[in-house]
């Protein structure tokens, strides 16, 4: 009498920067990054990123998301944390230390663990670190993936600085586009944005609770969507948002269109489940794990259909993506594997060990934020 449906695919997140979480409300993007994040991450140390990466997979696990899209630092111990737990995750390798990707991807092995080339954006990484990965890239083909476009200040300043192109402008120039990728936020897209994109196969990845958050601005989804280009969802970091939650992210994808648009119909329930899921899956790349069907991989959710949020049952799709939350999630197999079932984790190590490591690390980190 329950619902079975794939798994939630959350395409963008750092996962291990719950270190933060609950301690950025109210500030700007730059006060957020350069008196917060960048003094703590200066800090981080592989073990606190193996750590901390667990209990974002928690989060996962009871939300539903039975993969996630990770760009962050040591990326090598955030592959080790998804072997360990059996958490098939797609790692963004390279994003801020390219220096290091050929030793991390060759230290990567992992059966649930894929990798991409990565490049966190182009107002944190320097023009000769960008333009170096052109090299690369004419030995090993790869897609890419970034921030791109997610404040207008980001824009200007690429503009000003790249004789007038815009960020996705200017490193598809470079051709580090040229095998298509994900772009993450794409807040801002201009004419000539639009069309690379389609030509290139890139998949844009909305993270509507982020950019509320630190009122960075609002993809304009509707449009990407009307051009027949998949649109993703991305919870980004616990850091710019706080919760790790899919519900908590097509409710407001959702809602952010219709209040941008002025249209309540602009954006309907099963484009939020294909946004959350199918689309979601392509931006990682997971191609085997889209559908329910023979050859699929077994990663699959179980929704509770007794819990109040779920009725009275009038269209069950409605319902998950407008009323549906974490607690209706029952049971998450990954790969065929239940590693959540009726508020009980099956991930090889007791939580509550998971959860004191975490604090530790996170009580030191504390130490060193500037506000």
């Amino acid at each position: 009498g329950n619902l079975v449906m794939p798994g939630f695919k959350n395409a963008h997140a750092h996962g291990a920067m719950v270190f933060a979480r609950g301690l950025t409300d109210g500030v700007t993007l730059e006060d957020w990054l350069n008196k917060i994040i960048f003094p703590m991450e200066e800090h981080l140390t592989p073990e606190a990123v193996y750590s901390l990466t667990k209990v974002a997979i928690l989060e996962y696990l009871k939300g539903g998301i039975t993969a996630s899209s990770e760009m962050y630092y040591y990326p090598c111990m955030i592959a080790k944390a998804a072997g360990d737990m059996h958490f098939p995750l797609h790692l963004v390798v390279g994003s801020t230390d390219y220096k290091g990707y050929i030793d991390n991807i060759e230290k990567i092995n992992s059966s649930v663990v894929t990798y991409d080339l990565g490049l966190h954006s182009v107002y944190t990484i320097g023009e000769e670190d960008i333009t170096s990965r052109q090299e690369y890239f004419k030995k090993h083909p790869s897609r890419m993936f970034s921030h791109i476009a997610e404040t207008k200040t980001e824009v200007s300043n690429c503009k000003a600085e790249h004789n007038g192109m815009t960020p996705l402008e200017y490193l598809d120039s470079l051709g580090l586009f040229n095998h298509g990728g994900a772009i993450y936020h794409a807040n801002y897209l201009e004419d000539v944005d639009y069309k690379i994109i389609k030509e290139k196969g890139i998949i844009p990845v909305t993270c509507a609770g982020s950019n509320a958050k630190l009122a960075s601005g609002v993809c304009p989804v509707r449009k990407l969507l009307d051009m027949d280009i998949p649109v993703a969802i991305g919870t980004d970091g616990p850091a710019s948002n706080d919760s790790l939650d899919m519900f908590y992210e097509m409710k407001l994808v959702a809602s952010l269109q219709k209040i941008n648009t002025g249209d309540p119909t602009v954006i309907k329930p099963k484009e939020l489940l294909k946004m959350a899921t199918v689309n979601g899956a392509l931006a990682m790349g997971l191609t085997d794990s889209l559908y329910i069907a023979e050859g699929q991989k077994a990663s699959l959710i179980e929704i509770d259909l007794t819990n109040p949020a779920m009725r009275p049952i009038n269209d069950v799709i409605n319902n998950l993506m407008l009323s549906g939350s974490k607690d209706c999630v029952k049971m998450t197999i990954c790969d065929g594997e239940i590693l959540y079932r009726d508020n009980k984790f099956y991930v090889g190590e007791d939580t509550d060990s998971i959860y004191k490591t975490a604090q530790e690390y996170t009580d030191e980190l504390k130490k060193f934020t500037n506000i």
